[in-house]
């Protein structure tokens, strides 16, 4: 098959999350049983007929569906967003490596994510709740701007009632708001772990990340070994060739976006800074 030629997707729902940000439910527009070869963490190059495409992580994985959750911030994925059920789009992918869920079997999970960020670690909950009794302990910390820019609000009545610890944090809250108003480092304060069988992973704001990540490793003990990232930048051919997703000399298309904490932990540093 042609790497760059995108495959024919159609959208089955459009249902909205905040104010800017919606999820796309898709199904093969040719071949509706198509089987879904995806796995929690990878990507899709997403393709918006005469604007171009986007990379964008799965929020969900069925057999024969895939979901992707929007937010409306450029052309491309505002027209995205606008697009009602029945309307076709173009899908090349998956592409990079997804979270590492064998070594997740038995383990401790600490997932940390804020904002957008919620999306590409939804597919991990959602596995996990549906074989809950293969997990320990898991605790989902959640960071955000507003309350109303929170992510995926009835998914988390759904995680919660499968022993799923879910706190939820905002900067800026509004009068009706009766949660935690801070940051995600402050909760993670808050957290009892067992370094020698937590593994902990990431996504959202690189600054977000590297500092939460560096509280895990100096508060709570765990190895950088036992840490996972997920990182963004501006993929444009998803294939390796083009170089615009470079960090200090890895390719996020080719080589992530999931990584070991240890990996990146340098160039995340500075990158962040």
């Amino acid at each position: 098959m042609n790497p760059w030629q995108p495959e024919p997707w159609r959208v089955i729902t459009s249902e909205r999350e905040t104010e800017d940000t919606l999820t796309l439910t898709l199904q093969h527009h040719t071949t509706p049983n198509q089987a879904v070869c995806a796995k929690p963490g990878q990507f899709n190059m997403v393709y918006c007929l005469g604007l171009g495409e986007i990379p964008i992580s799965f929020s969900q994985i069925q057999p024969h569906t895939i979901a992707h959750t929007i937010r409306g911030v450029g052309a491309v994925s505002k027209a995205l967003i606008a697009l009602p059920p029945g309307s076709c789009l173009g899908i090349r992918g998956p592409y990079g490596n997804g979270w590492p869920m064998d070594d997740l079997l038995g383990k401790d999970i600490c997932l940390v994510a804020g904002g957008v960020g919620l999306a590409p670690l939804k597919p991990v909950l959602d596995q996990i709740c549906e074989q809950r009794d293969t997990y320990g302990k898991v605790t989902l910390i959640y960071g955000c701007r507003t309350p109303k820019a929170s992510l995926f609000q009835e998914n988390r009545v759904y995680w919660n009632s499968h022993n799923i610890q879910i706190d939820v944090v905002v900067d800026c809250p509004d009068p009706h708001w009766r949660g935690h108003v801070g940051t995600v480092i402050d909760r993670l304060q808050r957290l009892s772990l067992d370094s020698a069988r937590t593994i902990a992973l990431l996504c959202g704001p690189e600054i977000m990340m590297r500092y939460a990540s560096q509280h895990l490793m100096q508060q709570h003990q765990l190895p950088s070994t036992q840490l996972f990232v997920s990182l963004e930048r501006n993929m444009k051919c998803a294939l390796g060739w083009c170089g615009h997703c470079q960090l200090y000399g890895a390719l996020l298309c080719r080589n992530g976006p999931v990584y070991p904490y240890e990996r990146v932990q340098a160039s995340l540093s500075i990158a962040s800074l």
